[in-house]
């Protein structure tokens, strides 16, 4: 007896959405995902993993891991060249988007058969993909604290605008962006993450330990 079947017969229930970023080196690999750790989690989405996890069983400098409150979906940052130890990986930044439930594929598609779903969401896939990344990385180069408070203070004219993003990068020393704005005492708070975005400086900046003073946006990489 021969039991056919189509793709339509199956359930689609996940979907995942990959890039490779390729950097010019493995250190830049793992300053980005340290910049990622400093970044924290955002509105809606936990840390994948606890700090007991990463003193255990995972290399903190190897990937950042954000998973969803409610809606099924995952982003993880990895060195690729950690993962699969091949010279050719050495420099990769993965980047991957997960949509992990059912109600996650509905939110992109309202497709009912799985074939067409399929379709749909490869014709949506870097939306998909740019929609869950742009939530959880905010625009700008990475500079030391130093640099990025000169740059404020040339850039932004005026001075209470300016107080309250050099109070954001000093907040975002010590917590999450997201805790960070919580306490920046203002209402408008993502104002001041817009203004960054709008100078071209990220909120999160460089520690002495990474050895560098200088980082490029990951958007960079997208857009090239």
């Amino acid at each position: 007896m021969t039991l056919e079947l189509s793709l339509n017969d199956f359930e689609l229930t996940r979907c995942d959405f990959t890039v490779n970023i390729r950097t010019s080196s493995k250190k830049k690999v793992t300053t980005y995902i340290r910049i990622m750790h400093n970044t924290g989690k955002v509105s809606g989405f936990s840390l994948k993993y606890d700090e007991e996890d990463y003193n255990d069983r995972i290399n903190i400098d190897g990937s950042f891991d954000l998973v969803s409150n409610t809606n099924g979906i995952e982003l993880t940052l990895y060195d690729k060249f950690d993962q699969c130890k091949r010279d050719e990986a050495s420099g990769i930044l993965r980047v991957e988007v997960r949509l992990v439930k059912k109600k996650a594929i509905r939110k992109y598609t309202d497709e009912v058969c799985v074939e067409k779903q399929i379709m749909d969401l490869a014709k949506k896939s870097k939306d998909i993909f740019m929609d869950m990344f742009m939530r959880t990385v905010p625009p700008g180069d990475y500079y030391t604290m130093k640099q990025a408070t000169k740059l404020i203070e040339n850039k932004v004219s005026k001075k209470k605008q300016r107080e309250k993003m050099v109070l954001l990068l000093k907040l975002t020393r010590k917590e999450s962006l997201f805790n960070a704005l919580k306490k920046l005492s203002d209402k408008n708070s993502y104002r001041v993450l817009a203004k960054f975005a709008e100078i071209g400086l990220s909120p999160v900046t460089l520690r002495k330990k990474y050895g560098t003073k200088e980082l490029k946006s990951i958007y960079s990489y997208l857009i090239e």
